[in-house]
């Protein structure tokens, strides 16, 4: 359930680090590091975008995956504007219906630490509503749910964006914030409102509201869904990295 992994290393000193640890891995008789889900930005390309590195190994990789993410504009209309003609017509399409054929709707962001441990079971019961997703939620998946979520949450770092529809929940997105990106973790909807597109509009208003609140990046995390790549986002390379020291 990691859709990156790297090193955390202060930027900078990511020579240090790496040349550090060849060295006692070397010590130890590691003759390989093998290293999944990195991205093109991850600490072991920084490393190798050194000039001067002052100890010599063997790396390879290859792509494993892909993920997708926004750089934010400034503000609504300029995102609008940078979708394909198709796309923006659609998202204007299925906000505009929402406001005809609903009696209101609102979102709003659930950030506070006790708000978000109540809202958590209602999300799951969504989350659950979607046949794919209710196989993935093992009882072993739910227990990591509920220990990230409740200890993501004691450090500000959680929200869960709810979608209401005429005062009911109709859908909502959990997703994380840290230093200005968004990382959208999953999502859940309520299938009597499938028909009004609540699962893709729960995302919609979320790049919105993220837009608004001055983020910067909006991560769609890893994964092929098609609806990532229609709501803006660009293609980010993952790779498996093997060192042969």
């Amino acid at each position: 359930v990691c859709d990156y992994l790297d090193f955390i290393i202060e930027d900078g000193r990511e020579e240090l680090f790496f040349n550090n640890l060849i060295f006692a891995l070397r010590q130890e008789g590691v003759r390989q590091i093998r290293l999944h889900a990195q991205r093109p930005d991850a600490a072991i390309f920084r490393f190798l975008a050194e000039k001067n590195r002052s100890i010599d190994f063997h790396i390879y990789f290859k792509r494993e995956d892909r993920a997708y993410e926004i750089v934010l504009p400034g503000d609504w209309e300029s995102y609008l504007a940078s979708l394909k003609k198709k796309q923006r017509h659609e998202v204007r399409r299925k906000m505009r219906r929402l406001g005809n054929e609903t009696e209101g709707y609102k979102y709003r962001v659930i950030s506070e630490e006790e708000e978000i441990i109540h809202f958590l079971p209602e999300f799951l019961e969504l989350f659950g509503q979607n046949p794919e997703k209710d196989d993935f939620l093992t009882g072993n998946m739910e227990l990591f749910f509920k220990q990230i979520i409740s200890s993501a949450s004691k450090h500000g770092l959680v929200r869960f964006g709810l979608l209401e529809i005429d005062g009911v929940n109709a859908a909502a997105i959990l997703y994380f914030e840290y230093k200005k990106r968004l990382y959208l973790y999953n999502s859940g909807y309520n299938s009597d409102y499938a028909n009004l597109s609540s699962g893709l509009l729960s995302k919609i208003f979320s790049i919105k509201n993220s837009i608004e609140a001055g983020q910067s990046v909006y991560d769609f995390l890893k994964g092929e869904e098609v609806y990532k790549s229609r709501l803006g986002g660009s293609e980010v390379p993952i790779y498996r990295v093997i060192v042969n020291l």
